[in-house]
């Protein structure tokens, strides 16, 4: 986050010292309660199980625990890869400023599926506040659901540090500011995700992004040393059909300013052609 987005504005995706980014990165942290009460500490089903279960059920979740074992990847290394994602894609194309939902899988190859949080921010002195109701989203069934709830990033480019000490310690006290985090799923709310608490709560190695010219941070183009910090949960596979995804989030900053944070997704999830 460079010096110039930290204060409570929106448009960003880090929860940089409050400012765009800290707005879009809450924004992009968006809150998620986590899902079921049961499956919330993580649960051992099968990937695809997802795909058997009626639309109402609690959904299971992907624990830190499991993920390697079930997705090849830790929740550190996948909030890496999420915000390579995000940060390579265009301005005109990135799903942070998609209002709709019909850029959601602009650029998606991993193996899981990254949703997003929003980058469009309304200010509500003395707080900012993000909402996004995207409803033309196309999951693919199978597909487990990365979801980062309340997530930040620090980058040399932005100004935030030239070591990986620096960069760290810059991600973790932006995340420190987390104070409530929610995740409603098909109506059912994700138990487990506390501020604080490790449990859904994780720490990116040193990785490096590369900005376009045309980019949402508004910085140079090329390459930068990063390290994120936050909150994710990983769904398991979504049944066929329609659903409804509700994160929340706040962040409050030492004034006593806040980043509130509403965004939902109506996906629909379909069989890959």
């Amino acid at each position: 986050m460079s010096p110039a987005t930290k204060s409570v504005t929106a448009t960003r995706s880090s929860l940089p010292v409050r400012g765009r980014a800290a707005a879009a990165v809450i924004a992009t942290a968006v809150l998620t309660l986590l899902v079921s009460a049961a499956p919330a500490s993580g649960s051992s089903t099968q990937a695809g199980a997802g795909a058997d279960r009626q639309t109402g059920d609690a959904p299971a979740v992907i624990s830190q625990d499991e993920a390697v074992s079930r997705t090849g990847k830790t929740y550190g290394e996948w909030s890496a890869l999420w915000w390579q994602y995000v940060l390579s894609i265009p301005t005109s194309g990135n799903p942070l400023l998609d209002a709709t939902g019909a850029k959601c899988a602009q650029g998606q190859s991993a193996s899981v599926f990254f949703l997003v949080g929003t980058f469009t921010t309304t200010p509500v002195p003395p707080d900012v506040v993000g909402t996004a109701r995207r409803q033309k989203c196309r999951v693919p069934a199978g597909t487990p659901l990365f979801i980062p709830i309340l997530n930040v990033e620090c980058s040399t480019v932005e100004g935030n540090g030239e070591t990986e000490e620096e960069l760290r310690t810059c991600a973790r006290n932006l995340a420190d500011f987390t104070t409530k985090l929610s995740l409603e799923v098909d109506g059912s709310i994700v138990a487990g995700l506390t501020p604080g608490s490790n449990t859904f709560r994780a720490e990116s190695p040193l990785f490096t992004f590369t900005l376009p010219a045309e980019n949402i941070l508004g910085a140079p183009a090329g390459p930068s040393p990063a390290v994120a910090d936050g909150y994710y949960v990983l769904l398991e596979p979504l049944p066929l059909g329609a659903h409804t995804i509700r994160i929340q989030g706040e962040a409050t900053f030492p004034d006593g300013t806040q980043f509130i944070l509403d965004v939902t997704y109506k996906p629909l999830v379909v069989r890959p052609r």
